[in-house]
Order: structure tokens, then C-alpha cells, then sequence
């Protein structure tokens, strides 16, 4: 009988977005036939949480042309697109259209079995489903325990877990239980059964409040939402411009000061579309965060960052469409205030607020509260594998908490500043080391770059 080998040369925990392309990029350059261990905790590869929703109103933030998955191939998924003989899509301006994100998790995917069945390449990927529970480190290897009770060995280790869940908004106020409250703002079947006339608040104004909305009008939901929101901000929409020549690192941008009346002077001065002004940053938004100290970053999250995001991260027309219709209608009200206090029976709360500029309080009720404060890094310490990291020192937060910290070469710093080596995050996870490193054509980047470093 063959006695299975647990022994790997790479290992990545985690199979979204971040973790199947670092294991197709590994497979693609490996010179030689190393192991790589892909390691989830679902036998749902590839999609993860931005596009594992079954539903066709939930499109892609960004146009079809920028969403390759590959640094070196950057019209891939347009290509895909073109031969899926289940995409039934005008060929014109199909770099310009917006896709449903189960769509693209069907290309991650297609092209991961692509990858993984090439027999050509050198390297071997095998999928392993089952949860890392804890972290152990002997000889310069890495001892991963998994909830099937095996154990998981390897010289690298890769953590690509992408976003975790957000805070709980409600844990102070003893409400974390109720049945009315979804605190997981992807819980779309719970969404579903809220009755149609129940009015709702989504705390929050984010891409995935958007989500929820959509979700809601889709079911035709006829009670008021209210979206909460100390800033009220809303995502901006995508439309034409004629694109800018790529921005390079001046000292335009060597703080957020500086940045935000550049910013506004080139927009003025030369009468442009604000988003070409913007996107024209892409190529140096990480470079401008690497240069910022610790001071100018403060500033930026306590001034600059929400306007940042809804400018920067922006919804789809035809999304935008439909949210402006439920605005128009009154159906929907953004409310720019900060809960303070709230009180619950069986089937309903009553939430006090405060307004932002004048302070003034006011109660709404609602008969259900979903959460969309997006992703909060403290709510790994609840994981047992994070708490077996932070124990042993192979890892420590970022001074800021957006995450935790990591070098240039994206190994995990310990307390002390010192790399656990051979222990490298990707995707998400290095969101306080690059900050812009959410969305695709960023992630693939970092992929690209990782990938080498874990082969060198």
C-alpha cells in the first residue's frame, strides 16, 4: 500500500482569488517538480467570498478588460470570455462591459483545471479540503495541523486567506444573538427570507451594502432601508473618459496633503474627468503609501480615507442605475449619523443615533440590522489559527491595525520586527504594507512577485 506524502515544498493556506493564482503562477514558472499543498477549508476553489454569489445582478467593480488574472496576459479573461460558449455577449466594447462575479469565478476556475491537468509542467498541485487549525515550526519546516487530523509539512508557507469578517458592530450592546441581526453581510440566503415589507438598516455605505441592496430590490423588497453611515459616502460610478498617461512618483504625492491639492489642481486646472485623474495613480498608489511615515498614514485614514475608497472603488453603471432609482424613490435613505444606543423585543429595534454635524439625536425602528462595515483583521484573533501565530510570535499587527505586518518580501514580521522566514502572506493580508491590494489588477502583481520569491 503507498503511504501518502504530506511533505511539500510550498504549502498556501487559503484557495480564493489570491491562493489559486499564487498556486497557477507557481505551477506555470517552477523549473522543477516541486509540491505545492493548496489548502481550504471548502471544496469551493477559486471563487472565495468576492465570487462564490450564484446571483447575475452581482457584477464586477471593475470593466472586463483590466480583470485578467495574470500579470504577463493582460487581456486573458477577455479572451475567455470570447470562447466560453455559455457567455452570450456582443464582441463589441467587451473590455468595456461589466460581468457577473459568478461569471469570473467560472473563469478562475477553468482556467485553475487548466493548470492543474497540465502534465507538461514540472510542478504538482494537490487540493486539500479541510481547515488549518494550528502552526507549529521544527528543523526550518512548517507543521500545519488540520481539523482531519492530518498534518500538513512544508519548507514555505503561504497564508491567502483574503478578507475576514467584519467587526461586530452590535457586541457591545449585548445584541450579537438576536435572530434579526445578520452579521455576515454574504449570508445572501438570509437575506432572502426577510419578509418583503420589514424595514431593514445596513450599517454601512460599501460595495457590499451595494451587494445587499441589489439583493433586496431583486426580491423586490417593499419596506424601508436605511444605510447608516458616519460619513454617507456611497460608491462612486463608473463611466467614459479618454485615460491619462500614467503617474509617476513626484513630490506631488509625498503626503496626503500634498496628493489631495494635486489632485484637485490637475483636475481642475486641465478640466478633467475626475476618474482619469485617479486611475492615471494606479500604477503608483502603493508606492505613494510606501513613502508616507507613520504620521502622514494617520492622517490619511482619519481624513482622507473614505473619500478615497468611493472615488477609487467604484460600482458598475447599470448598478449605479439601480441604486439611484432607490434613492430616487425614497425607499432607500442614507443616514449620516453614529449609533448610540439601542433596545430590542422579539422582532424589532429601536436604534438611537446621533448626527454627525449638529449631534442631535433621533430614533428609527427596524425589524432587521445586517452588518457591512467591511473587513476587520481583528476578527482573526476568534480563529484558532491565528491565535496560534500571534502565541508563537510569527506574527504581529501592523501600528495602524489594517493588518498585520510584513516585509518587502512579504514574510510575516514578528514582535520584534524580525521576518519568520519562509512564512509570507499574500493578497489581502498585506494590506498595511501596500494598502491598495483588494482588487484584482494589484493582487495579480503581488502574486507575480511573490511567486518568484517563493521559487528563488
Amino acid at each position: 500500500m503507498k503511504t501518502k506524502n504530506n511533505n511539500f515544498n510550498i504549502a498556501i493556506i487559503g484557495a480564493g482569488f489570491s491562493g489559486s493564482t499564487l498556486a497557477i503562477q507557481l505551477k506555470k514558472t517552477a523549473a522543477t517538480n516541486i509540491r505545492i499543498a493548496l489548502i481550504n477549508d471548502s471544496l469551493q476553489i477559486n471563487r472565495g467570498l468576492a465570487y462564490s454569489t450564484t446571483e447575475p445582478y452581482h457584477l464586477l467593480n471593475v470593466p472586463a478588460g483590466k480583470m485578467s488574472a495574470f500579470e504577463d496576459n493582460a487581456d486573458d479573461f477577455v479572451s475567455w470570455l470570447k470562447e466560453y460558449k455559455h457567455c452570450h455577449v456582443s464582441e463589441e466594447n467587451i473590455s468595456e462591459q461589466f460581468f457577473p462575479r459568478k461569471l469570473y469565478g467560472t473563469y478562475l476556475e477553468s482556467r485553475f483545471t487548466q493548470t492543474i491537468n497540465d502534465k507538461q509542467m514540472p510542478a504538482h498541485i494537490e487540493c486539500i479540503t479541510a481547515q488549518a487549525t494550528q502552526l507549529d515550526k521544527q528543523n526550518n519546516q512548517y507543521y500545519i495541523t488540520l481539523n482531519n487530523t492530518e498534518t500538513i509539512i512544508a519548507d514555505k508557507l503561504v497564508l491567502a486567506i483574503g478578507n475576514p469578517k467584519p467587526m461586530n458592530v452590535l457586541k457591545n450592546h449585548g445584541l450579537e444573538q438576536h435572530k434579526n441581526y445578520l452579521i455576515d453581510p454574504w449570508g445572501f440566503n438570509q437575506i432572502k427570507a426577510i419578509p418583503a415589507r420589514a424595514p431593514i438598516v445596513i450599517i454601512g455605505t460599501g460595495l457590499t451594502a451595494i451587494d445587499i441592496l441589489l439583493s433586496l430590490e431583486n426580491q423586490k423588497h417593499q419596506g424601508k432601508i436605511y444605510l447608516l453611515s458616519r460619513h454617507s459616502l456611497l460608491p462612486k460610478a463608473h463611466e467614459s473618459y479618454t485615460p491619462l498617461p500614467a503617474q509617476i512618483l513626484s513630490a506631488h504625492f509625498k503626503t496626503p496633503k500634498h496628493a489631495l491639492m494635486y489632485i484637485r489642481h490637475k483636475i481642475k486646472s486641465e478640466n478633467l474627468n475626475w476618474r482619469a485623474v485617479i486611475d492615471s495613480l494606479r500604477p503608483i498608489t502603493q508606492d505613494i503609501w510606501l513613502q508616507w511615515n507613520s504620521d502622514d498614514r494617520i492622517k490619511f485614514m482619519r481624513h482622507l480615507k473614505s473619500f478615497w475608497e468611493v472615488h477609487r472603488h467604484r460600482i458598475a453603471p447599470q448598478v449605479n442605475s439601480t441604486l439611484q432609482a432607490m434613492l430616487a424613490s425614497g425607499q432607500v435613505q442614507v443616514l449620516n449619523a453614529k449609533l448610540s444606543t439601542i433596545t430590542e423585543d422579539t422582532n424589532s429595534f429601536k436604534l438611537a443615533l446621533t448626527q454627525k454635524h449638529d449631534k442631535s439625536s433621533f430614533f428609527i425602528d427596524s425589524e432587521y440590522i445586517i452588518n457591512s462595515t467591511g473587513p476587520n483583521y481583528l476578527s482573526l484573533y476568534d480563529t484558532e489559527l491565528f491565535q496560534s501565530l500571534i502565541e508563537q510570535n510569527f506574527i504581529t499587527w501592523d501600528p495602524l491595525k489594517l493588518g498585520f505586518a510584513v516585509d518587502s518580501e512579504f514574510q510575516f514580521l514578528s514582535t520584534n520586527d524580525k521576518a519568520s522566514k519562509n512564512l509570507f502572506a499574500a493578497g489581502p493580508l498585506c494590506k498595511a504594507l501596500l494598502w491598495e491590494i483588494t482588487a484584482v489588477p494589484d493582487i495579480r502583481t503581488q502574486i507575480k512577485k511573490l511567486a518568484k520569491i517563493l521559487l528563488s
